[in-house]
C-alpha cells in the first residue's frame, strides 16, 4: 500500500482537534481497516501487506514509525527469500546428494 504518508497527513489534519495519542490510535485503527480490505480483496496473508511512504520531501521530519515499517518490510522480504531457498534445497536434496 503506497503513499501512506499522505493518508497519515489527511487523518491528522481531519482530526486535528484530538490529542496526538488519540489521533495515533485512530490512525492505527484506520490502517488496520485498510489492511483488512486488502486481505479480503486480494486474498493474501496479513503479513504480506506493507505500507510504503514513496514521497519524502526535504521538509519532512524523520518519522521513526515509517523507518520501522520500512525495516520490517525488508526483514520480511529477507525471511521469505530464506524460506524459499530452504524449501528449494529440501525439495532438491537428492539432486545435491547425487551432484556432489
Amino acid at each position: 500500500m503506497t503513499r501512506i504518508d499522505i493518508f497519515e497527513k489527511q487523518i491528522f489534519e481531519k482530526y486535528k482537534n484530538l490529542q496526538y495519542s488519540e489521533r495515533s490510535t485512530l490512525l492505527n485503527s484506520l490502517k488496520d481497516q485498510k489492511i483488512e480490505r486488502v486481505i479480503d480483496v486480494l486474498g493474501v496473508k496479513r503479513s504480506d501487506v506493507h505500507f510504503i511512504e514513496n514521497y519524502h520531501n526535504e521538509t519532512a521530519e524523520n518519522n521513526i514509525e515509517i523507518d520501522y515499517h520500512a525495516l520490517k518490510t525488508i526483514g520480511d522480504l529477507i525471511n521469505l527469500a530464506e524460506q524459499y531457498i530452504l524449501f528449494y534445497l529440501n525439495r532438491n536434496a537428492t539432486c545435491f546428494a547425487r551432484c556432489f
